[in-house]
């Protein structure tokens, strides 16, 4: 053979060496170090509201190479999608549905899953829930002041006057009549009723004075404020105008708002050198001052009947606050810089609709409209422009229909999706409940005793979980238990809320929390690994109140089985569950898988100024005795000055506890009466008479024991 035949012979062998070497190490590349495909949310954008109880579609975009996609909302996965053409090489996209449903700030992620199950995670994408109902207001945005009509999400929004003249002060009847201030009549105020479209206007007061701040009873009256006599006070008339009263001989009367049970008014009065909030009898009785200190006005009686929010200028610019319908435990609720006026409540008690001057115009046309969480935790701004958006006042629609026979007994209850997964642990806790579920059924109830068999021949015995997810429907307003108990790992979801959070192994164990729950449906969700041994899962709830039902995934509002009342059970709080808030710098604030559930969160002392906060706040059962305890980690927790300050009953108490001195203990701050009509609260800050940053304060779980 020739040296030129030779050498033509190597190199073709070279070249096919090196394609070979090269479809190698590309196929390597792919498998082993090029990026896994990424994928984001295309919609909705970051900042979006969405009203609770709403059904959302969160458009998912992948590039190509994506095999699968998982949407997480709040560190928890909701559903997945399989790319429909993998060998496509195109990108795409999977609409994935979500209600909406614990109202607040929440967390959407993306991860999308190649063939080799190699992940990529997207940056999260914050969206706000905001409760149901719709806002009216006043807005000068046409030149004048009229009536508007909004969602609480900022959608749908109407104009429903439109005469050129002031119209102001707008407040909804329990059946969704509108009352409202207008000046017919050469600028004289009168009260005006119209339906919640703007038709039907009809003219409720003609004296020849100023009539305004129309406020309407439980029972359809109205009350409102005229100077008719001379001085200003608060007169009563009937829904249609009839029957007008003078209430108060004040002279300096205004702001009018009734307690829900339609026997007292709360109102502003002026007499003093500073404004205060008094309290009257609907039938001139038992005149009684609220407030001292500064100027306070605005006020609001909550649905509850058990608090009033007002506004007040005690620590200088004028903000929301709250206090006990008796003028105890006043609380300041909001923070902003240039004020705030007019709270109005939400019609369950748990947010306030409120002003702040913090829009583009100036003076009166810098007010805006926002959502305030009633505790003062949530914040949401609901209208930004140039002009005045004022006198809010919030409906939420109550149906009233007759109450239907209770329908047959389901034939599902549950959706139950089971994961074949080895590795089934708290150490792999994102993968246990990822891809492609190797089983999904119906399950009627959670209440399963598989002891060391499996729950189908296509699942292991040892290393399986399972996700449940259902509804359930609740009847009447109240504070609901729930009970499970699991052998190794389970986590509880209610209204989007986690409420039990014992991702770990463990022995059978029984786990309770309570959650006030209001009329409707409510999704509930499940989570359970089994790693070794006997395997068991056991959901259970009830009440004070009737137990909410089951909702199937294909059925109408049924009964579940029989659910024992969990009444006056222990309340647990965890500082990774929705009853505890903290607040300050996030810088300051530590994580430790220390304490309780191991894990713990801790920060250095302050000395004289409170700098970071925690508050647990239980949901009781109902009114008694409980012992208060907390549990202090055997790390992180130094002070010898640690001050737990108890809200209970309409009292406030204060326990000053040497940390150091206990290790992984629970240690009793005493038994106290609790009335259990919420905003009764365990609050710990870093502030403690010790060198400035010289000693760990830990924050961890706190329990309520009923005695």
């Amino acid at each position: 053979m020739s040296c030129r035949r030779i050498f033509v012979i190597l190199a073709v062998l070279a070249v096919v060496a090196i394609l070979i070497l090269g479809v190698l190490g590309f196929v390597l590349w792919q498998r082993f170090w090029a990026p896994p495909p990424a994928a984001r949310i295309a919609s909705p954008e970051a900042g979006a509201l969405f009203t609770a109880g709403d059904n959302y579609t969160i458009v998912v975009r992948a590039e190509a190479g994506a095999a699968r996609l998982e949407l997480w909302v709040d560190g928890a996965p909701l559903r997945g999608a399989a790319n429909p053409q993998p060998k496509s090489g195109q990108p795409w996209e999977a609409p994935q549905q979500w209600q909406a449903t614990t109202p607040g700030p929440h967390a959407l992620i993306v991860r999308a899953y190649d063939a080799n199950g190699r992940v990529s995670i997207s940056a999260p994408l914050t969206v706000t829930v905001v409760p149901p109902g719709m806002i009216a207001f006043t807005s000068n945005r046409t030149g004048y002041e009229e009536i508007y009509t909004m969602r609480t999400d900022g959608g749908d929004l109407r104009q429903l006057t439109r005469n050129g003249l002031t119209n102001r002060e707008p407040a909804w009847s329990r059946t969704g009549a509108l009352a409202y201030a207008s000046t017919p009549r050469a600028g004289d105020l009168d009260i005006w009723r119209m339906a919640a479209d703007g038709s039907g206007a009809s003219w409720l007061t003609t004296s020849p004075a100023s009539d305004y701040a129309p406020a309407w009873s439980p029972d359809g009256r109205l009350a409102f404020v005229s100077n008719r006599d001379g001085g200003e006070d608060i007169y009563l008339m009937d829904g249609n105008g009839a029957n007008q009263t003078r209430l108060t001989r004040d002279g300096f009367a205004g702001q009018p708002t009734w307690s829900p049970d339609g026997q007292r008014l709360a109102f502003t009065s002026s007499r003093s050198a500073s404004w205060d909030i008094q309290v009257i009898g609907a039938t001139g009785s038992s005149i009684a001052r609220l407030t001292s200190g500064g100027r306070n006005w605005f006020p609001a009686w909550s649905p509850q009947g058990d608090k009033i929010a007002f506004v007040s200028d005690r620590e200088g610019t004028p903000q929301v606050w709250t206090m006990n319908t008796d003028g105890s435990a006043p609380v300041r609720r909001s923070d902003f810089p240039a004020g705030a006026e007019h709270p109005a409540w939400s019609p369950d008690g748990q947010w306030l609709v409120c002003v702040a001057a913090t829009g583009e115009g100036d003076g009166v046309n810098a007010r805006e409209l926002y959502l305030l969480k009633a505790d003062g935790t949530i914040l949401v701004r609901l209208t930004s422009n140039g002009f005045s958006d004022a006198d809010p006042a919030w409906y939420w629609p109550v149906s009233t229909a007759t109450p239907q026979p209770t329908p047959p007994t389901p034939t599902a209850g549950f959706t139950g999706e089971y994961f074949a997964n080895p590795d089934a642990s708290a150490d792999a806790s994102a993968q246990a409940l990822t891809g492609i579920p190797t089983l999904v059924r119906a399950d009627p109830a959670i209440d399963f005793d598989w002891g060391t068999g499996s729950p189908d021949p296509r699942l292991p015995a040892d290393g399986f979980a399972v996700r449940w997810t259902g509804t359930i429907s609740v009847t009447r307003d109240g504070a609901y238990t729930f009970a499970v108990t699991a052998d190794n790992g389970v986590r509880l979801w209610v209204a989007g809320a986690l409420l039990v959070d014992q991702w770990r192994d463990q022995a059978v164990t029984t786990h309770q929390a309570t959650r006030y729950l209001g009329v409707g449906e409510h999704q509930v969700k499940l989570e359970y690994y089994q790693r070794s041994g006997p395997a068991t899962v056991r959901l259970r709830w009830g009440a004070m109140v009737p137990t909410p039902t089951v909702v199937p995934p294909t059925a109408a509002p049924t009964p579940p089985p029989t659910a024992t009342p969990l009444v006056r059970a222990t309340v647990l709080v965890d500082e990774r569950e929705a009853g505890f808030q903290r607040g300050g710098p996030a810088s300051n604030w530590r994580e430790a898988s220390y304490g309780y559930g191991q894990h713990m969160l801790w920060t250095r002392n302050t000395q004289s100024a409170v700098s970071n906060w925690g508050r647990w706040t239980p949901v009781l059962p109902g009114p008694g005795r409980y012992e208060v305890f907390v549990f202090i980690p055997d790390h992180y927790a130094t002070t010898t000055a640690a001050r737990y300050r108890l809200t209970h009953a309409g009292r406030q108490d204060e326990r000053v506890v040497n940390q150091s001195l206990y290790n992984n203990q629970w240690f009793s701050l005493g038994t106290y009466d609790f009335d259990g009509k919420g905003g009764e609260s365990v609050y710990l800050s870093d502030q403690t008479t010790e060198r400035n940053l010289s000693r760990y304060i830990g924050f961890d779980a706190v329990k309520f024991e009923p005695r």
